[in-house]
């Protein structure tokens, strides 16, 4: 009996310490909701420099970490929401380097190379020009934009549209609706995802469900190499996360409308050869085959929205 006791309370301790190592494992396999920041601090000479704090603020929502650097001049943080971020970057004999504007999309990282100037000097030195735009410590293949690239691009307001952004993307076969492709894959072999909640139509593989556009803040569209952390998908996965509430408070209607007037009209089809013209139910050169005149499309779409902070900087 004894015996038996150890041996299930052996199994169930190494069981639990399995599950346990996992569950801490699983955040840093991918992360489909939030982004990174990753950095390293040197001299104008190039030397890496111990010791720099670093500050990490977005002052519309009252986030703020402090960070240092370790001996190489290298700092990380991960699970940054998505946002816009100014960093400063102090150094005890150096003036203070400074970064704004530092977007962060879902599953994005940002990687910062900045030089500190040496002086006592209480100088704030403006970096621009620091942040490279291709991160080569991960393997996978993906598209990272924002709402706020989306807007300078002429762009139609669609998850389709966005996808068709990435590399390997081509439009799917118009009969399973407005779909991608992503490497030859079919439309049906796609994944979608929603602040991390898989929204794919588990019936037929094609789509998910979606929100108002508007209510996007940032897209990932991985197109090969990604986790098996998202499986069940041999195309794409599109990775979206909406816009969260800030300190202050804002509130809109938006009215789109795309009118059948402003459409281009398709042709009517004709039979191109006889076929059985002589026949009763035959048909000739020239007659219809399929009727396009009669067609039309009118879009009206609403949205309201309102946001704010419910406790400010916390909620």
């Amino acid at each position: 009996m004894k015996n038996s006791f150890s041996k299930t309370f052996k199994r169930s301790f190494t069981a639990a310490a399995v599950a346990m190592t996992l569950s801490a494992a699983m955040p840093a396999i991918a992360d489909n909701v939030n982004g990174a920041i990753k950095g390293n601090i040197t001299t104008q000479s190039g030397t890496s420099l111990a010791g720099a704090t670093i500050t990490i603020t977005d002052k519309t929502k009252g986030y703020v970490k402090i960070l240092t650097a370790d001996t190489n001049g290298n700092f990380n943080i991960n699970q940054v929401p998505v946002g816009k971020y100014d960093i400063v970057v102090s150094q005890s004999g150096f003036e203070q380097a400074q970064i704004n504007d530092v977007i962060i999309g879902v599953g994005k990282t940002a990687l910062l190379e900045i030089p500190l100037v040496e002086g006592n000097m209480e100088r704030i030195a403006v970096v621009g020009s620091a942040i490279r735009a291709v991160d080569v410590s991960v393997t996978e293949s993906s598209l990272n934009i924002s709402s706020e690239e989306l807007d300078l691009l002429p762009v139609a307001r669609s998850i389709t549209s966005v996808a068709l952004l990435a590399p390997g993307a081509t439009e799917g076969d118009s009969r399973f609706g407005d779909q991608a492709s992503f490497g030859g894959s079919s439309v049906a072999e796609n994944a979608y995802y929603v602040n991390g909640l898989n929204m794919t139509n588990f019936r037929n593989g094609l789509g998910g469900a979606t929100i108002p556009f508007s209510a996007y803040e940032s897209f990932q569209v991985k197109t090969g190499g990604y986790s098996a952390e998202f499986g069940r998908t041999t195309g794409g996965l599109i990775s979206s996360v909406t816009k969260s509430g800030s300190n202050d408070f804002h509130f809109g209607v938006e009215t789109i409308y795309s009118p059948d007037s402003l459409r281009e009209q398709a042709p009517n089809s004709l039979y191109s050869q006889n076929d059985r013209c002589e026949d009763a139910d035959g048909h000739c050169i020239g007659d219809l085959y399929v009727n396009n005149q009669d067609n039309y499309n009118n879009s009206f779409e609403t949205n309201i929205y309102a946001s704010g902070a419910i406790i400010e900087d916390t909620l």
